[in-house]
Order: structure tokens, then sequence, then C-alpha cells
């Protein structure tokens, strides 16, 4: 274990690569987002985000294996992973998957949903059952810091879809079945490659002995809480989008939906932090943990915070390239701030409660959480009937959540965090007072001038800033 202390550039050692996949990743990502809709019919848009939305959270489906193999194998060497374990573990994992798979296409069968709807779940639930046992490969070469492998991984899944949807919009057709297909084939493919990448561990002799299956249900225990912890946190949004298609149509479920899909693509950096920092905390003396927590807060919380200056300009642009989507635009506004409070909660707090072993707690803040967006979500949707309203709750409960865990994390490890807290909250209430006055050159003023005393105020976590004053005291 080590003693040493801390650094942001040490505790992100493997961080490049994996910016490298997920920056490609978002690229393409943001593309079909930008390309789709303008293209494609509001209606046509809403089902494709229906089709990602039902991939997102059937891909919850891993019984808690993953997890539970995260939490066990944390900080241990490629060479050292149980090959015949895990491949033996893989195997479990898509046969289980496989029952599910099975299950709902049954469901579907015998509740006869309206044709087109069933068809997507269908395919959604085939799309989860290739990815779901490659974020088993995934969570490995993570734990082992093969940053490379993992980057190599990300990008075949998503050019595979890129090449395939950009292909047959050029070719003229406009179903959004054919984009689910080759969505659904990039994620088998992704399985392949994953396996591949990862083969002197996955395709070693699976070990099918009683004690390799006593070993993956203890997994799968082990790893519950986190599942229904991620899985809650996953669910404050996913109650919001549902009850806005059940009420308002698939047409306002798109607008929302566009909103979420711009958050969502730079909620992909995020992942970035949590899967470089993780191995490097498992080896990490406890006595550390508090300088690391503030090393990795201030490293990548306060150029979030500066990027909400981009809404404004990136706003215009968006307006002029989709005018059919008005309301995403302004839903994004409210979703904006998420991306501050979302870096700390998934990149930060979370790895650490799994560090610390606190996946209990966690679990139980999430759920608190989801309990809040549900109640919240029925009373702004069918009380009230206002979608800007349900939309701005993802923001207040996430903000809610994001600071409860680092309440927890205060009393855990001791780390101060009350005056960094109070300045975000500060800053992304001017920004959205700005936008609820619909942007006038003062309140534009105001925003740029609030961000700009906050990225001076916080210099020394900017790129380069230590690099400076570390220079400002050898001239001294």
């Amino acid at each position: 274990m080590s003693t040493a202390s801390p650094t942001g550039r040490s505790l992100t050692r493997g961080l490049p690569w994996v910016l490298v996949g997920n920056v490609l990743y978002m690229l393409s990502a943001a593309l079909l987002t930008l390309v789709l809709p303008r293209i494609i019919s509001v209606a046509d848009y809403g089902l494709w985000q229906l089709y990602q939305l039902y991939v997102m959270y059937f891909g919850y489906v891993t019984f808690g294996y993953t997890d539970g193999v995260y939490l066990r194998l944390g900080g241990r060497r490629w060479a050292d992973m149980p090959g015949s374990r895990l491949s033996a573990g893989l195997i479990r994992l898509f046969l289980l998957d496989l029952a599910a798979c099975a299950g709902l296409v049954a469901w579907v069968y015998a509740s006869a949903p309206e044709q087109q709807r069933g068809l997507i779940l269908v395919l959604a639930g085939a799309g989860a059952l290739f990815y779901v046992p490659r974020t088993l490969v995934t969570v490995i070469l993570q734990i082992a810091g093969r940053a490379r492998a993992f980057a190599l991984g990300t990008v075949v899944e998503r050019m595979v879809t890129f090449v395939g949807v950009g292909g047959a919009l050029l070719l003229g057709v406009r179903e959004v079945i054919v984009f689910i297909v080759f969505d659904a084939l990039g994620k088998a493919l992704g399985l392949v490659i994953a396996v591949l990448i990862a083969r002197g561990v996955f395709l070693a002799r699976p070990d099918l002995s009683w004690q390799a299956t006593r070993e993956f249900f203890a997994d799968c225990g082990a790893g519950m809480f986190v599942l229904v912890s991620n899985l809650a946190a996953a669910l404050i949004t996913f109650v919001v989008r549902w009850a806005v298609e059940d009420h308002w149509g698939i047409e306002m479920f798109a607008q929302v939906s566009l909103a979420f899909q711009f958050t969502t693509m730079f909620m992909v950096l995020v992942n970035s932090v949590s899967i470089s920092v993780y191995p490097q905390l498992s080896n990490l003396d406890r006595a550390h943990y508090a300088d690391a927590y503030a090393a990795l807060r201030s490293r990548f919380v306060t150029p979030l915070v500066l990027m909400l200056g981009l809404y404004f300009p990136l706003a215009w642009l968006l307006r002029a390239w989709l005018p059919n989507y008005a309301q995403a635009i302004f839903f994004l506004a409210l979703l904006f701030p998420l991306s501050v409070y979302e870096t700390k909660s998934r990149g930060l707090s979370v790895v650490f409660l799994k560090v610390m072993r606190r996946e209990r707690l966690m679990a139980l803040i999430n759920v608190v959480c989801l309990g809040l967006a549900v109640a919240g979500t029925w009373w702004t949707v069918y009380l009230w009937g206002s979608a800007t309203a349900a939309v701005f709750l993802i923001a207040v409960v996430s903000a809610a959540r994001s600071i409860a865990s680092e309440v927890l994390i205060n009393r855990l490890i001791r780390v101060p965090i009350l005056a960094d807290t109070l300045t975000e909250l500060l800053v992304c209430a001017v920004f959205l007072a700005v936008v609820a006055a619909g942007g006038p050159p003062v309140g534009l003023l105001a925003v740029y001038a609030t961000l700009g005393l906050y990225g001076y105020v916080h210099r020394d976590a900017l790129p380069g800033g230590g690099r400076r004053r570390r220079g400002r005291h050898v001239a001294e």
C-alpha cells in the first residue's frame, strides 16, 4: 500500500488514454446527436432516444456481479487476475442476461404493446445482452490500469454505430429501426473486440467448479448495494423522462431527451476520472485520502464550473442548427449545472465511498434522492403540468445528492468542502437566474464576471496554474 502523499497528476496517470477513447466516443455521439434530429422527424428522434433510454437501464441487469468483482479485485495487477474464474463469470453473466432477454421477449409477446415500441424493447434487450458482459471486461481493464485497451474497445463500438448510421443516412434511409439495429450490432462487435483485447484473462479455460460458482454468487451479493446505488441514481432521470413521455407524448420526450443527451456527452468525460483514479486509490494509505480528494476535486470541478460559460454561444449555434428544438435548448440550460454536481458525485465521491467500502451508505443516499425525484415528478408533471419544473427538479435532486455525498465524505476523512460548495452553488444560481431572465446583456456580463472571478480565485487548479505559482516561488 502506498504511503506517499498523492497529487492530482499521480492519481490520474492513466487518464490521457481514457480521455482519448471517451473524447472520440463523445465526438461520435455529438455527430449523431446533431445530425439525426435535423434529418429525421421529432417523433422518430423520440423513438431513437427511447431505445437509448431502454438500453441504458437494461445495462444495469448485472446482478451485482461486475460491481462485486470491482470491489474484490480493486488494485490487483493484470498478471494476478484469476483468469479461469473470470472467464467462467463472463459465461455465467451472459447466460443470466440471455435468460433475462428471453423473459423480456416473452413479456412483449404477451402484453402486445404498439408494434414499433415492442420491437424497440426487444432490440434494446438484445443490445444490453452484449453490453452488460462487456462491462465486466471493462471493469477488469480499469482495475489493471490498461487504459489504452479500454480506449480501443470504446472507440470500436462507437465507430460501428457511427459508420452504420452515417452510411444509412447517406443512402437515404430514414427508418429509425435501421439505426437501432446498427447500434445493437455495434454493441455485439464491442463485446467481441473487448474479449479479444483481454484474451489473456477471458479466453482462459473457465473454472466451472462448485467453488467458482459460489464465488460468482458471493461477488453478486457483494456488489448488490453498489448496483442498487447506481440504479437508484440512474432512475432519478428515468422517472422524469418516463413521466414526460407518458403525459405529453413522444415529441416532448424528444425535446427533453435531446437536452439530456448533450449533458450525457459531458458526463462521458466524468467517467474518465473514476476509471483512472480507482486503481490508484485502492493502493493508497487511508491517511492520504483527504489530500487525494482535495487534489482531485480542485483539478476536475473547477474547469467544469467554468464550462458553464459555454452554454450561451452553444445555445445560439443550436438554435440556428435545430430550430425545431427550442424547448430542448432551454432545458439544456437547466441541466448544464448538472455536470458540476455529477462530476463530484460519479467521478469523486462514489469512487472514494467504494474504496472505503461504504456502498451501503451510498445506496441509502441515492434511494432517498430517488424517492424525492418520484414525489417531485408526480407533483410537477401530473399536478402542476410543467415540463420545465420537472427538468429543473433533476438539477435540484442531483445537487442535493452530490452535496449529501460530500457531507458523508467530510465526516469520514475530514476534508473541508463548505467554502467550495457554497461558491459553486452561488455560481450556478447566477447562471440559472440569467437564463430564467432570457439572457439579457447585463445578465450575460454578470455570468462571465462571476465565472472570471471564480476562475481567478481557483486559478491554481487550472492546467498550468500550479506550475506558474511554483515558478514565482523559485524566482523569489
